[in-house]
């Protein structure tokens, strides 16, 4: 499975090459010419497309992007000065054609989730308009940074085995925390189990 990028710094694509090295996905020649970019894509017909936030204004290239590897999940990877501009990217992102979005220093969670087909929950869900803001969650500042990362993993599609081995704690540990989180919030029925 493979990966193409385009960025127009040479530093940004260095941070999404080195997302794809823990997920183990092949890396195809990074590009920071749109052209080139598009005239790549048939050949190589990569699994995963990630665009960086650059272009966020061109809703032609997403759409040509999915003409042409239509299989691919196209990823939008956000860059810090554009989340600095929260109120413009919500409105650019209802114009593309995008499988899913995350910050750029996501990308490794973000890929490791979709090469596993499950759905990635990027931290910029929490600036979008309509999120409704944790903090309103009776218990949610209760909630310590372990049952956070566990919470993280279930939002994700994970089970408890498959959270246990990715945060190398025991299956007793998770069960242990997931019964905490279940308290802290006032869960009733199975909503967490």
């Amino acid at each position: 499975m493979s990966l193409a990028a385009l960025s127009s710094r040479r530093s940004n694509l260095m941070l999404i090459s080195s997302a794809t090295i823990p997920v183990g996905l092949k890396w195809k020649p990074p590009h920071t010419d749109e052209h080139k970019f598009l005239a790549a894509l048939p050949e190589e017909q990569p699994r995963f497309v990630a665009i960086t936030s650059e272009f966020i204004q061109n809703q032609t290239l997403f759409s040509r992007v999915r003409e042409l590897v239509p299989q691919a999940r196209l990823v939008l990877c956000v860059l810090p000065e554009t989340v600095a501009q929260t109120k413009h990217l919500w409105e650019q992102v209802e114009t593309l054609d995008i499988d899913i979005l995350c910050h750029i220093h996501e990308l490794t969670d973000c890929l490791s989730a979709l090469n596993a087909d499950q759905f990635y929950v990027s931290t910029l869900m929490a600036t979008h308009p309509s999120y409704r803001h944790a903090e309103e969650l009776i218990g949610w500042h209760t909630i310590t940074l372990a049952e956070k990362r566990i919470l993280r993993l279930m939002l994700q599609g994970a089970n408890g085995p498959t959270i246990a081995k990715a945060l190398f704690l025991s299956l007793s540990t998770i069960d242990n925390h997931k019964t905490s989180i279940i308290q802290k919030l006032g869960i009733t029925g199975r909503g967490i189990a």
